[in-house]
C-alpha cells in the first residue's frame, strides 16, 4: 500500500521531550510534501423549504423509517446552538434513558419502534442541521410519523420542562467535561484549534453556557430556530405502505 500526504495534523499529548519528538517528526515526516496546497471548502447554509419524498424499499420489507429535518443558520460555537443541544437531548437524544420522541411513539401511539433526534453543527460555518427519525414496522409508519410531528409541535409550543433541563445539563456536562482531558480527546481539540475550528476556549465557553442556561433561554432558542412548517420529510417503506 502506498501512503501519501495531502493535509494533516500531528498532535502529541503526554509526558515527553518536545525536542526529541520534534526531531523524530522532522526525520520521519519531513520529506512528505503535498503537490496541492490544502484549501478549506466552506459549508454553505441553504434555508430548507418544506418537501417530502418517499423511497421504495423491497416489497417484502417488514420495517420502515421516516426522517425529518431542517437547516440551521448557526455555528456550533453560537450560544443558541449550545442551547439547542439541551433541547435536542430532551426531545430525542439516543443517549438519554427516555425522551419525548420515544414516549410519543411507544406510549401515546403505542408503536413498537425507536426514535431519536440529532443536532449537527460546525465551528467554522453557519450551516447546522436539526433532524429526527423514527423506525417502526412497515404497517406503523403513518403512526410513527404522526408521533414525531406531535412531539415536535409540543416542544416548540410548550418548550422543555425544568426537570428535562436539569437532566440534560447533568448528562451533557458529565459527557463533555469528564473525558475532555483524555489524551485522544485533548489532542483532537488541539488539532482543531490549529485548523481554526473548535478551539479549547470555545469548548470552555460551551460548558459555561450549558451550565448557566435557563429554561426560558432554551425555549426561546427552540422557538427562534425550529420551525415544524419547514421540515423536509423522507420516508423509506415498502410499496403500498
Amino acid at each position: 500500500m502506498n501512503v501519501g500526504a495531502t493535509n494533516g495534523d500531528l498532535v502529541v499529548v503526554g509526558d515527553f521531550n518536545p525536542d526529541s519528538v520534534t526531531a523524530w517528526a522532522r526525520r520521519s515526516l519531513g520529506t512528505w510534501r503535498s503537490p496541492i496546497a490544502p484549501v478549506r471548502v466552506a459549508r454553505r447554509y441553504v434555508a430548507t423549504a418544506p418537501a417530502e419524498e418517499t423511497l421504495a424499499l423491497p416489497a417484502g420489507a417488514r420495517s420502515a423509517s421516516v426522517v425529518m429535518g431542517q437547516s440551521l443558520q448557526l455555528r456550533s460555537s453560537d450560544t443558541d446552538f449550545v442551547l439547542l443541544t439541551l433541547a435536542n437531548f430532551a426531545l430525542g437524544s439516543y443517549a438519554a434513558d427516555s425522551n419525548r420522541l420515544v414516549s410519543a411513539l411507544t406510549k401515546r401511539r403505542r408503536v413498537a419502534g425507536r426514535a431519536g433526534a440529532e443536532l449537527r453543527g460546525f465551528a467554522t460555518d453557519s450551516a447546522g442541521v436539526f433532524m429526527f427519525a423514527a423506525h417502526a414496522g412497515a404497517d406503523s409508519l403513518g403512526a410513527a410519523e404522526q408521533a414525531l410531528r406531535e412531539a415536535l409541535t409540543a416542544v416548540v409550543r410548550d418548550g422543555i420542562t425544568d426537570a428535562e433541563l436539569a437532566t440534560a445539563k447533568r448528562q451533557l456536562l458529565d459527557a463533555q467535561s469528564g473525558g475532555f482531558y483524555a489524551s485522544s480527546v485533548y489532542a483532537s481539540y488541539l488539532g482543531a484549534e490549529g485548523r481554526e475550528e473548535m478551539s479549547i476556549a470555545d469548548h470552555q465557553r460551551m460548558l459555561q453556557t450549558l451550565g448557566s442556561a435557563t429554561r426560558d433561554q432554551v425555549n426561546a432558542a427552540i422557538r427562534k430556530h425550529i420551525d415544524p412548517a419547514r421540515m423536509v420529510v423522507v420516508r423509506a417503506s415498502p410499496p403500498g405502505r
